[in-house]
């Protein structure tokens, strides 16, 4: 009986380790290729990149870079590969460079057009500035100065009818500083008093410089806005006197950058 018992565990294990032998052979074998697909994916977007920019790869050379490179037996010697490397990064710093300055003087271009063609259309005046502005709706009484604190609903727009901000749809008002908002509110709402709505058409300078590496949006971008002053008090402490805060405590670039 105990032979028995031995001679069944014997077999047992041996038919455990015949039944695993497999499964870690494959799971190996997935792992592996998941590691591959995985480096594969990330340099197929890194090459379709460059390709947009005119700078093609020999896939096949690629191929035996890598697997020259897992084998320790590269045909180039690390300086070369380094040159090499090196005119490839030019080239492409040359070509994103001017592929954004070609981006910029389109969207200039566009945006020029955008004012132009605004600041002929019944009712729009333009301040010395550059500032276009429409009175869709009077006010009555004073109005705010730059170191005011003004309560407003807002609604915002790209020159492509994009819209990044709506307050109405927030159901409550934003509240800020004059002096802390864009030179293009600055001097537009205190044009205003309370009841009024204004619409406002705001070129880049008034908006984001286009050198302002935080800006929210692209360089040379005119802002639409439609604006109704609700009220304005002097700054006081709590009251955003210190600070430009637009509805529940966010700045104006993040204002500008939309949900």
């Amino acid at each position: 009986m105990k032979f028995f018992c031995k001679r069944s565990l014997a077999a047992l294990a041996v038919s455990s380790a015949l039944f695993t032998l497999p499964a870690l052979a494959a799971d190996l074998e997935n792992e592996s290729y998941s590691i591959g697909a995985s480096f594969g994916k990330y340099l197929s977007g890194q090459l379709e990149g460059q390709k947009e920019l005119g700078q093609e790869i020999d896939l096949n050379s690629l191929m035996d870079g890598v697997e020259d490179a897992l084998k320790g037996e590269t045909k180039l010697e690390p300086e070369a590969m380094l040159d090499f490397l090196n005119a490839r990064a030019e080239r492409l710093n040359t070509e994103l460079k001017a592929k954004q300055q070609a981006e910029m003087d389109a969207a200039k271009a566009a945006n020029d057009a955008y004012l132009a063609e605004n600041a002929q259309k019944e009712g729009v005046v333009v301040t010395e500035s550059g500032l276009q502005y429409q009175v869709l709706a009077e006010g009555k009484g004073e109005k705010p100065s730059a170191e005011d604190v003004v309560t407003v609903h807002f609604k915002g727009w790209t020159i492509d009818g994009s819209q990044f901000e709506n307050t109405y749809t927030k159901g409550e008002p934003a509240q800020m500083s004059l002096i802390h908002t864009i030179p293009g509110w600055e001097e537009g709402v205190q044009m205003m008093s309370p009841g009024a709505k204004y619409r406002f058409v705001m070129p880049s300078n008034l908006s984001y410089d286009i050198q302002d590496p935080k800006a929210a949006m692209a360089p040379h971008s005119a802002l639409i806005f439609e604006i109704e002053l609700i009220s304005f008090t002097e700054p006081k402490a709590g009251n955003f006197g210190h600070g430009a805060s637009m509805g529940g405590g966010a700045s104006m670039d993040e204002m500008l950058q939309g949900e």
